[in-house]
């Protein structure tokens, strides 16, 4: 059986989308991007090792040459890079492409409808429907009891929901044995699987639809784009076109997602993770600047899925199985409940789309700098 880690392809295998003149610059906590003709320098991307999903899964037995070679390399991956790219069978590779056109053609024959926020007693951690924006438009597919908006969700969802939340599973069991840890030392803080009947599930799957990309000229050009981090565990995005940024260990951002074969999957962390890790993983700053489809033939408005595998809400986060396996652990990573941490994590997100909105008066960034609020707050 051949290594689950595939080395990255050579540089003059990769799609032709770097011209050596043009820049992209930034400092790493900063907002702003200084670009110029809207593609990215050779300097800001990075090619990232494939890691097979098939190598990750936890089996019974001891384990295979390939399974520790494979979760070593994602760690790695992880620690150094801020990310992971996973290499899936062809038939679910097909199946994400099949989604991922699904929901372009639905998002383009639905683009004309009203913004559906989360009802007065309803929390974004049950949300599921459609929202938007003047650069992107959302659907939040959740799985379990039916919930407003169910019957006008894109195709495929329930199938690429059933899918990744596995993938996403074997990604946190594959963090867990590298930490020295039973592949499911957190299984108890996510939902139970399948779900009890009558509930909604904590992870959420994402539709998105980005309608603006770098704005494409002859000139340097000042562009804002907000800078996050994932809350839950484990994320997954499969996209049609590039732009994913990622910030690395080494304060510089980088294109994650520039070399990606169709139906390879991105994986980042999130704050929970971090949390219960004790901040052995980092959950590391990431942004999402298209491309130009001017600049990159053969490109559209980029299209992505993302699947966050989340806690449940009653779940109470802290440092007890990383004690356990005997590490040591921070005083800064207290137990809390899975609801009072996301809130908080909300509330922090909420105050720094705020600040952004005030340095930034053009119209585009206040529509979506309210949309991250609306987003953000559990209680809208």
């Amino acid at each position: 059986m051949a290594s689950g880690v595939a080395a990255p392809p050579p540089l003059n295998a990769m799609p032709s989308l770097l011209h050596p003149n043009e820049e992209v610059t930034a400092s790493p906590i900063t907002q702003t991007a200084s670009v110029s003709n809207s593609v990215y320098p050779s300097t800001l991307w990075e090619c990232l090792p494939r890691i097979k999903i098939s190598e990750i899964i936890p089996e019974d037995g001891a384990p295979s040459v390939e399974y520790l070679k494979s979760i070593d390399a994602l760690w790695d991956c992880l620690t150094t890079h801020g990310a992971a790219v996973l290499e899936t069978c062809p038939e679910d590779a097909a199946l994400l492409r099949c989604a991922l056109e699904s929901a372009k053609i639905h998002f383009r024959t639905n683009h004309n409808r009203s913004i559906s926020p989360p009802g007065l007693s309803q929390t974004m951690s049950q949300f599921m429907g459609y929202i938007g924006s003047s650069s992107k438009e959302m659907y939040y597919y959740r799985a379990g009891r039916n919930v407003s908006g169910e019957g006008d969700h894109p195709p495929c969802m329930s199938d690429v929901y059933r899918y990744l939340g596995r993938a996403s599973r074997a990604a946190l069991a594959a963090i867990c044995r590298h930490l020295h840890l039973r592949s499911d030392a957190f299984w108890s803080l996510l939902d139970d699987c399948p779900l009890p009947r009558n509930e909604i599930s904590s992870s959420v799957l994402l539709a998105t639809h980005f309608r603006d990309s770098i704005p494409d000229g002859g000139s340097a050009q000042t562009v804002k784009y907000h800078e996050e981090f994932e809350m839950g565990f484990i994320t997954l995005i499969a996209s049609d076109s590039p732009g994913f940024q990622v910030l690395n260990s080494n304060g510089s951002w980088y294109v994650a997602d520039i070399g990606l074969r169709a139906g390879d999957l991105l994986l980042v962390t999130g704050k929970a993770l971090e949390h219960v890790t004790t901040g052995l993983c980092k959950a590391h700053a990431h942004r999402v600047i298209p491309f130009s489809s001017s600049s990159v033939p053969g490109f559209s408005k980029r299209v992505s899925l993302t699947f966050c595998l989340m806690p449940r809400d009653t779940a109470i986060l802290d440092g007890s199985a990383m004690a356990e396996a005997g590490h040591v652990s921070s005083a800064g990573f207290k137990p809390i409940y899975a609801s009072k941490f996301l809130k908080n994590l909300s509330n922090q997100d909420s105050a720094e789309g705020l600040n952004s909105q005030k340095q930034d008066k053009r119209p585009y960034m206040t529509s979506d700098s309210a949309l991250r609020s609306l987003l953000s707050d559990p209680m809208t």
